[in-house]
């Protein structure tokens, strides 16, 4: 695994100072540790992952969605603990632009992303501030974060085991519960969905279909391997 961090590790360095110039000093910025810890963070995500593409013979394969949560989680660490020194502040920021570029997917290293995380096709997501429960997988064109109202923005509450397919939205105040399907092109806003549940929209109304335990198992566990 060292070597394949040291690599990753000179790969994004070489993309921060052909896009930014940014000439990292490892005496003040410990970039070594912070890659190591996000590549962590990474293979244990991917590892409870079902996916097949993820692994080969038992070991991760570093491919395009490594790279998204692997940008992601070392953005969030370097910005969290930056300690608002303005020149690590300014790294997480751009690590956070090089996923956006790379990835076509808006995932802001302010923002506290679970650990059990995956997203199948991220171009065109936006994960925004909200409350994440653990196991929240995305598609691609997917919505999630706060709608302005009366002044304020109220933001939406996920549960455990939360799946949005392609351009699916959760906006403003929603409490999303546990084992919950965002239909495809279906938009949640302002509304709460319960536990076990499959939403899908038609004619601009949403409709709740309820999730039974066999088909809940079946759906997610084409994700996850840790179902309980």
């Amino acid at each position: 695994m060292a070597d394949l961090v040291g690599g990753i590790k000179q790969v994004v360095k070489h993309q921060l100072v052909s896009l930014w110039g940014t000439e990292l000093d490892e005496s003040v910025i410990d970039f070594d540790n912070y890659c190591r810890r996000a590549f962590s963070l990474t293979e244990n995500a991917l590892k409870i992952s079902n996916n097949k593409y993820y692994k080969s013979n038992g070991f991760s394969i570093f491919n395009s969605i490594h790279n998204v949560l692997f940008l992601y989680y070392l953005s969030h660490i370097v910005g969290c603990e930056a300690d608002h020194y303005k020149e690590q502040l300014d790294l997480a920021d751009q690590i956070y632009y090089l996923n956006k570029m790379l990835n076509g997917c808006d995932f802001y290293w302010g923002i506290e992303l679970p650990t059990c995380f995956l997203c199948e096709h991220p171009v065109g997501t936006v994960l925004g501030r909200a409350m994440y429960g653990g196991h929240v997988c995305v598609y691609q064109g997917c919505t999630i974060g706060g709608n302005r109202k009366n002044g304020a923005i109220d933001y939406p509450v996920l549960g455990d085991y939360v799946l949005l397919y392609a351009n699916a939205s959760v906006i403003g105040k929603c409490n999303i519960g546990n084992n919950v399907i965002i239909s495809a092109n279906t938009t949640v806003l302002n509304k709460d969905v319960p536990d076990d549940t499959i939403v899908y929209e038609k004619n601009g109304n949403l409709f709740f279909k309820e999730l039974d335990d066999a088909r809940r198992r079946e759906l997610f566990g084409a994700f996850w391997n840790d179902l309980s």
